[in-house]
């Protein structure tokens, strides 16, 4: 009985776990089709400055990323991206232990960005 149990459960773990884990056609699909979402860089500055997907907010440590916790509505859809996945995974935990309910990640990060010949804004960051 145990076992059985314990079968149910842990696909269902699996499940919960990455469901806010987003392919780049999802993702893309979702900056299109949401005027409310926030798309966060978590990368290093220096990557973000060098390009980065376009009007994505840079937030790499947490205390960049506070000013904008001001700002963005616990309901609000956040879209997290770092270069190749970690970084956006503990991001979003920390986010939703802050009682954000809407955090996705994009899957294999900025690499799999670029890879799949989606657009990107190499334009001069204005200080």
């Amino acid at each position: 009985m145990k076992l059985i149990l314990l079968l149910l459960i842990i696909p269902w773990q699996c499940y919960s776990q990455s469901k806010n884990v987003v392919e780049c056609d999802v993702f893309y699909q979702m900056m299109k089709s949401n005027d409310d979402v926030f798309v966060m860089d978590i990368r290093m500055l220096e990557d973000y400055q060098k390009e980065r997907i376009a009007n994505a907010y840079w937030a790499g440590t947490k205390e960049s990323f506070m000013p904008f916790l001001l700002e963005i509505d616990k309901k609000s859809p956040i879209l997290l991206y770092c270069e190749m996945g970690k970084r956006s995974k503990e991001c979003s935990k920390w986010l939703q232990t802050l009682g954000y309910k809407n955090v996705y990640e994009l899957k294999g990060g900025f690499c799999e960005w670029i890879k799949n010949g989606y657009p990107m804004d190499s334009s001069p960051i204005k200080q």
